[in-house]
């Protein structure tokens, strides 16, 4: 169990804190400051006509997909705990915006599977590209007629504070976000460990364990293994135990359902299998 949790803290020390932890911290002083809309107003004009949603929306579309998991839930949990969007456009967004960062993926997930700069950019095409279209998809059939995108949501009445305050604040939090990430993924690597040791005991191979784990603890499963680029679509796209539970923790001081979540990644999972079996079936057409 030691050498589990000990290379999953050095997974979280060498790539998720650096990749998450700023962000955290700028997106927590955006959300206090109400500076938002500054920060995605070079991008307003274009997803305003995609995504027919306020300003405070694109900013959850932008961070969910720049800043990585859990930002995703944690924007759209601060945002709605303010008013800012309403329960409607949280579930919405929810629905496809919160997933590992590009920089996760570049740092740590392209060097595993050993992709040229090339084949890093097609994955994360591909990767992105599923809920992002998901979400544009969304917006003009389900939800056509339950967002009012054509007024901003005004601030709540609570006066942002001075920046000084802001910055500690948002650093605070950031903190303790992040070390409670780490907490949970420390906790499913032990509990990965115990199933190990209970499959090995039974059938004297880690075979099917390598296949449960990514389940459990998605960046320390991954590591454990060789994946090939299905199964990590697969497994990204899922997130596994750890992640579904951050998700929650981000959520828990509100009354979005889990459940709404859960069903929409499964059915992310599902588009991207049926992508890769129509890719399967074309090649071999051709060939």
């Amino acid at each position: 169990m030691k050498t589990f949790c000990a290379n999953t803290i050095l997974i979280w020390f060498e790539n998720l804190l650096p990749s998450l932890l700023p962000f955290m911290i700028i997106s927590n002083i955006l959300i206090l400051m109400h500076w938002e809309h500054y920060f995605v107003k070079l991008l307003l004009p274009v997803f305003r006509k995609l995504f027919l949603i306020c300003d405070y929306g694109i900013y959850t579309i932008v961070s969910g997909f720049l800043f990585g998991f859990p930002m995703g839930a944690k924007v759209i949990g601060q945002l709605y705990g303010q008013k800012k969007i309403t329960k409607t456009e949280a579930e919405y967004l929810l629905s496809f915006c919160n997933h590992v960062s590009p920089i996760y993926c570049i740092t740590f997930i392209a060097p595993l599977l050993s992709l040229s700069t090339m084949g890093t950019i097609v994955f994360l095409i591909t990767f992105y590209g599923v809920p992002f279209i998901y979400g544009f998809f969304l917006r003009h059939t389900i939800y056509k007629n339950k967002i009012n995108h054509f007024k901003n949501k005004e601030i709540n009445t609570v006066k942002s504070l001075d920046f000084p305050h802001c910055l500690d604040q948002s650093i605070t939090d950031a903190l303790i976000s992040i070390a409670k990430l780490g907490g949970y993924m420390v906790f499913f690597s032990s509990i990965g460990y115990l199933i190990k040791i209970i499959i090995h005991s039974l059938t004297g191979s880690n075979q099917i364990f390598t296949k449960i784990y990514p389940l459990l603890e998605i960046s320390s499963g991954l590591s454990y293994i060789t994946p090939g680029i299905m199964e990590s679509f697969v497994y990204l796209t899922l997130g596994g135990l750890s992640c579904l539970f951050q998700t929650r923790s981000m959520l828990k001081e509100t009354d979005l359902s889990l459940n709404h979540y859960c069903i929409h990644k499964s059915i992310h999972t599902l588009i991207i299998i049926m992508i890769y079996g129509l890719f399967l079936f074309t090649k071999n057409a051709i060939m």
